[in-house]
Parts: C-alpha cells; sequence; structure tokens
C-alpha cells in the first residue's frame, strides 16, 4: 500500500489473483460483519456493492478492521443511500475519494486501522459526511483505447497508433492533467500470425514507439494486398484491459505518388 492519495493508477498486483468485477450482495443477516480482517492488509476493486431493500441501520455497511488497512477504489453503491460505516476509535480514514455528482461511487477509501475494533464501542462512523471527503473526476485508470490511426496499411508503411486512458466508467483521463501517475512500464502487446511487437509506456504514460510506429514484416503487396490482416493486443501483466482487443487492417497498395521499395516486400 501507498499513501499517495491522488495516484490514479491500479497497484500492482499478482496477475492470477486479478478477476473481473465482482458482486456483493447484502443482506440482513450479514449486516453486522461485512469486511472484516485480522493483521491483514486488504485490497478491493471493481467492486459492485448490492444492497436489499430491507436492510436494516440506514443503508450502513460496517467494516471490521483490526491491526490493518483496507483499501477500496473502483467500487459502485446501488442504492443511493448506502455507506460504509466504520469505528472512528481503531480507524483513520486516509484517502475519501468520491465521484463529482455520483458520491454513491467510490474512487478511492483507504481505511488505516492500527488498533483493534471493539463491537461494544464501535462508533458507526459513516464516510460520506467526513470532512476528509473530496470529490473527483474519474476513478482509477482501468482500460486503455488502443487503435491504429488508420485501419488501411501499405506494406512498408510505418503503423502507428493512437491511444487513450480510461476509467471503467469509460471516462476519459488526459494523463498530463495528472502529473503524479506512475506507469510502471506498461507494455501494449499487438500481435498476428508472423508479427509481434511491444510498445512500451514510460513513467508520464507517453508511448515513443506508437508515435514513431512499427513495420508489420510479414504483409507483402504480392501476396496480402486488399486482403484483411488481424492484430490481437493484450496488456503485459494484466495491468489494464484493452479496448478493443482485436484490430482488422485492410492492406492496400502504395500511396499515390509513392512507389514500392526495400520495404515494401513486393
Amino acid at each position: 500500500y501507498h499513501a499517495d492519495c491522488n495516484q490514479t493508477t491500479p497497484l500492482r498486483l499478482q496477475p492470477d489473483l486479478m478477476s473481473s468485477t465482482n458482486d456483493f450482495f447484502i443482506t440482513p443477516a450479514l449486516v453486522d460483519r461485512i469486511f472484516g480482517g485480522f493483521r491483514s492488509d486488504i485490497y478491493l476493486d471493481n467492486l459492485h456493492i448490492l444492497s436489499s431493500n430491507d436492510l436494516q441501520l440506514q443503508q450502513q455497511i460496517p467494516i471490521f478492521i483490526n491491526y490493518g488497512k483496507l483499501l477500496i477504489m473502483d467500487a459502485v453503491f446501488l442504492s443511493d443511500d448506502a455507506d460504509f460505516v466504520y469505528d472512528a476509535n481503531a480507524c483513520t480514514v486516509v484517502c475519501n475519494h468520491r465521484l463529482r455528482n455520483q458520491t454513491n461511487i467510490i474512487s478511492k477509501l483507504f481505511f488505516d486501522c492500527p488498533e483493534a475494533t471493539v463491537e461494544s464501542n464501535y462508533t458507526r462512523t459513516p464516510t460520506l459526511n467526513l470532512s476528509s471527503l473530496e470529490l473527483v473526476d474519474h476513478l482509477s485508470i482501468t482500460k486503455i483505447s488502443f487503435v491504429p490511426l488508420s485501419s488501411a496499411y501499405y506494406p512498408g508503411q510505418l503503423l502507428q497508433f493512437e491511444y487513450e486512458f480510461m476509467d471503467m466508467l469509460g471516462t476519459r483521463i488526459n494523463v498530463q492533467d495528472n502529473g503524479n501517475i506512475v506507469f510502471d512500464n506498461v507494455a501494449v502487446v499487438v500481435f498476428g500470425a508472423k508479427f509481434f511487437t511491444e510498445f512500451i509506456f514510460d513513467a508520464t504514460g507517453n508511448c515513443p514507439v506508437c508515435d514513431s510506429g512499427a513495420y508489420i514484416n510479414e504483409l507483402s503487396i504480392r501476396n496480402n494486398i486488399s486482403r484483411n490482416y488481424t492484430l490481437d493486443v493484450l496488456i503485459a501483466n494484466d495491468l489494464l484491459i484493452p479496448e478493443p482487443s482485436t484490430l482488422q487492417l485492410t492492406v492496400t497498395g502504395c500511396p499515390m505518388r509513392y512507389e514500392p521499395d526495400s520495404n515494401n516486400y513486393s
């Protein structure tokens, strides 16, 4: 964990432990103890939190953490008046970020609980009304739109890509407006039948190779003109979700005023 409340990229996780969006259904029988941990640091993200209409305690969902931390990122309450409550005697809310105009959506909620939560003294302090509440414009970076500048490709061309970062709701995030974003060498892998290229993003979210382009050296005008060519896209270490995950190119001849050269494989 880190205490940087303004970081908007996902924490580094073990890929084999990552999963898709999870649904938590809260029932009255479970209301006394929803999220609990003992001497543990817990990280939950991409949550949809549902609750039944007959849930008591005004839709308050208690958190019991003893000698540990709980970080919740990108969580959506599907009931507008639901909220997490915690024991203010045992825990401190380090980060409390919710979406502007949609406070039922949590961007980042970070509890630090160095003490034991005692049920008899549980304060049931809601997080929505805390002075630490900060409204933000987007959730963490979860997706990347990665597409070629053109769907037409002639052999020998340097294929360039444009890219945008988005949260799980599809909100576009300008990395230049988030100077503290740290990318740990995120690699977008693009591959075909015999073609393989990595596009590496630097620590500021820029991709020099995307701008300069890459040759698809298995294509030739002689053998592939007018055919469609499929490229698959994946993200190394599953840090982001590519959209789309498959690209289609149409192989064309040389543009007007151009002629084949040694790169055209013709």
